[in-house]
């Protein structure tokens, strides 16, 4: 979607400690009087703040004027009194957003959004009601680099540094924040608040449903230098930040028991500078959002980390990080730093590992770290009797040479093996959307692309790998959201051989009807390999034969998830949520098992045929 998105949702977060705000402005939102911390935005060094209707902190968010919009992006601004809306329009896409309503409507498609995110009504040191939205600048929609200058109390927005630009397109789902991304949000610094040393009992028993933070402590755990996090469990999301470089974690359903809500720990450990931590919510005075936040000080962005349960709390530990151990660098893996003997390998092209013992009284790191690759799956690294077993776990079978190790213990090269068998090939199967996106709605029973997707690539995966192919997938659709620019780049990391992507469709049109395969023509764009209609259409003939019809056929377009893929790309639409009719296809096992043997054939044909 083009970059009237951009302004649609930014919610500038700060980036690390801060002085007390210079000046302070009154608000009321919703019958409610409230002081706010003023601030400046500058786009692109322009200082873009209005002394009518300023910008400013609120709940710990930047609330700026929808005005803001227009003004900065030149997107057309319209306001629907009698619904308290505003329609938002750039180029051909349009979005309306309710006053206090925690849904979005883009292009006549209503999605939910997270409260923290539904627009405002606000008075401004007593003048009138106006619009204002918090704005988040994400760079899956946006693209565009934000900063912030604590010294100037300026919120910093560069439009010619650019991530990823949403292309036109309707099949390309927008997906609207959920804050789990967010950076450090800033508490004022407090001369007041002292570093808190005491080692008080953690663990309490807990009625109210909530994970209580009773301190933070410095402990040894396991012999390794560890912190103590007291009274905390349950689910969390590590995010690591540059500019300091420093790792934000986030608990959910949790509660700092500190009178301030705000607390910094003199806690300095080897690769860790610093600890504090603080409650925050989106309303205040409700429990159902709080959360803690810590954020963690440390010396380089790239240290592993551990973080483990026990009995009080949970424990955060870094670790010595597996790289200095390894180097693997154009396809050639090797052994280092191990002042010890390395075996010869062993290599097992049935379970698809590479096996190497090192011999060595040396402490080396242990563990599993992922490679995003497309030979080598995953490294795993195990104590053995005499030292250490590395083994490498193969996306697909490869040729291995021994080659000169150089500074090293010891080296391989990987080679891929072309024998047009199906072990050969790679497949990525990207079920869309997923996690807080839910895909197109149905307004006839309210199902959703997710009630489908997943069987049909799940069963698809399952398919292919029984007939021998590789497969890895985007994600699982039920379990995590992935972002479409990330699914692209997942599948060209890994250098896959096809990618397919799964969907179902939905129009305004309850007569809408039939399958679609959408692809990007490699005639328009650059990056892409050859035959991206082929590959398209053997798809759509696969299909249409068991269904018995081909639908609304071949559609080229700038769809992300198949114009950033460089091999051959394919998006199947199964059929519409929106027509009766098709729902019950949709609700039929027959007919999604028909999907997933199309898109089986499909395949088959055309690696047989084409690749």
């Amino acid at each position: 979607m083009k970059k009237f998105i951009l302004g649609l949702l930014i919610v500038l977060c700060f980036l690390c400690s801060a002085n007390v705000y210079a000046q302070n402005i009154n608000i009321r939102i919703a019958n409610k009087n409230y002081k706010a911390a003023l601030i400046n935005v500058k786009v692109d060094g322009v200082d873009k703040q209005s002394k009518e209707m300023p910008s400013f902190i609120y709940q710990r968010r930047t609330l700026v004027p929808i005005r803001f919009l227009s003004e900065t992006f030149g997107a057309s601004v319209d306001w629907n009194s009698k619904s308290q809306s505003a329609i938002i329009t750039m180029s051909d896409k349009s979005i309306v957003l309710t006053i206090d309503k925690a849904e979005a409507t883009i292009n006549g498609v209503t999605k939910p959004i997270e409260k923290a995110y539904t627009p405002r009504l606000v008075r401004v040191n007593g003048g009138g009601a106006r619009t204002y939205v918090p704005l988040r600048f994400i760079s899956e929609l946006f693209g565009y680099e934000v900063g912030w200058d604590n010294k100037s109390q300026t919120a910093t927005i560069n439009t010619n540094t650019q991530v990823s630009e949403e292309p036109s397109g309707d099949d390309d789902a927008i997906i609207l924040p959920s804050g789990d991304d967010e950076p450090d949000q800033i508490k004022p610094d407090n001369p007041s608040i002292k570093p808190n040393t005491s080692e008080q009992p953690s663990i309490k028993p807990n009625t109210d449903g909530y994970a209580h933070l009773t301190n933070i402590v410095a402990v040894r755990h396991n012999d390794r230098d560890a912190i103590l996090f007291q009274g905390l469990k349950g689910k969390y999301k590590v995010t690591k930040l540059d500019g300091p470089d420093r790792l934000v974690l986030d608990f959910e359903k949790a509660i700092f028991d500190d009178p301030e809500l705000y607390r910094e720990y003199n806690i300095v450990l080897s690769g860790i500078k610093g600890v504090r931590a603080s409650q925050f919510a989106d309303n205040d005075k409700s429990k159902s959002d709080m959360n803690v936040r810590i954020v963690i000080d440390i010396e380089d962005a790239n240290v592993d980390y551990k973080i483990e349960e026990t009995n009080d709390g949970l424990v955060f530990y870094t670790k010595k990080s597996m790289k200095s151990f390894y180097s693997y660098d154009s396809r050639i893996f090797a052994i280092k730093n191990t002042e010890g003997r390395v075996s010869d390998y062993v290599y097992d092209d049935l379970k698809k590992t590479i096996t190497m013992n090192v011999e060595t009284s040396k402490e080396l790191e242990t563990g599993t770290e992922d490679f995003k690759d497309p030979y080598i799956r995953s490294l795993v690294v195990e104590k053995a009797q005499n030292g250490y077993t590395y083994t490498i776990n193969l996306v697909r079978n490869v040729s291995l040479e021994k080659v000169d190790a150089g500074s090293a213990d010891y080296a391989i090269k990987l080679s891929r093996i072309i024998n047009n068998k199906p072990s050969d090939y790679l497949i990525m199967i990207d079920p869309g959307h997923g996690g807080r996106d839910p895909g197109s709605v149905s307004k006839i029973d309210g199902s959703s692309e997710t009630d489908y997707i997943p069987y049909v690539a799940r069963s698809l995966e399952a398919k292919l790998k029984a007939a021998g192919y590789n497969v890895l997938k985007t994600n699982d659709t039920v379990d995590e959201y992935v972002d479409i620019f990330e699914r692209a780049r997942m599948a060209n990391r890994v250098n896959a051989d096809i990618f397919v992507s799964i969907h179902v469709n939905s129009a305004t049109s309850p007569s809408a009807a039939g399958i679609e395969v959408c692809y990007s023509s490699d005639a328009k764009h650059s990056n892409k390999t050859r035959n991206q209609k082929e590959f398209a259409n053997c798809i759509l003939n696969a299909v249409g034969n068991l269904i018995g019809n081909k639908g609304r056929g071949l559609k080229e377009g700038a769809y992300v998830v198949t114009r950033n893929t460089n091999m051959p790309a394919a998006l199947l639409e199964m059929e519409f949520l929106s027509n009766k009719n098709t729902l019950a296809l949709l609700k039929s096992q027959a007919y999604l098992d028909k999907m997933v043997d199309g898109l089986y054939n499909g395949i088959v044909d055309y690696l047989n045929n084409y690749y």
